[in-house]
């Protein structure tokens, strides 16, 4: 099988997770440990995934969230075709 880069691999798990949209948004602190990645790395990563449109972000001061765009999962899922 053929590995995808960083960015496919943060944007595959979201959406394995199930954060496809507003109200299933998972914590970025929580999706951290899923995909074992430091800090300023998976921001780096989900900035690139933000501008491309492929997820939003949403939160307060305190918490902060992120969930796949619809664009999102139909490039998610093209990685499993």
């Amino acid at each position: 099988m053929e590995k995808v880069s960083k960015e496919f691999f943060v944007l595959s798990k979201l959406h394995e997770a199930g954060a496809v949209d507003e109200e299933r948004a998972m914590e970025i602190e929580k999706f951290k440990k899923i995909v074992e990645i430091n800090t300023e790395e998976l921001e780096k990563i989900l900035e690139f995934l933000e501008n491309k449109k492929y997820i939003a972000k949403k939160g307060n001061e305190k918490i902060h969230k992120v969930y796949v765009t619809r664009l999102g999962i139909i490039m998610a899922s093209s990685l499993y075709t």
